[in-house]
């Protein structure tokens, strides 16, 4: 289990976050491979705590979270589209 949350502002977010739900869920299967290799990364950043690390861990984070939007609009496309 991963949960987390997310704080965007300026101009480019006010169109997206309407569109969001206030939680998305991902199923494991959904999204096993990506998110494996993106936490492996993001324990090992923390871990070793080198020079750059928390700019990288901020990277892995946004990655994780646009990944999540992505998830998202692709169940919500394929859903309309067998509800038609």
């Amino acid at each position: 289990l991963v949960c987390g949350e997310f704080h965007v502002e300026g101009p480019t977010t006010l169109s997206l976050l309407p569109e969001l739900p206030p939680c998305i869920v991902l199923r494991a299967g959904d999204a096993s491979e990506w998110l494996t290799m993106t936490l492996r990364l993001l324990s090992h950043e923390s871990l070793g705590m080198e020079p750059g690390a928390p700019l990288i861990m901020d990277r892995l984070i946004e990655v994780i979270f646009i990944q999540c939007v992505r998830a998202f609009l692709r169940d919500r496309k394929s859903t309309r589209l067998n509800s038609s």
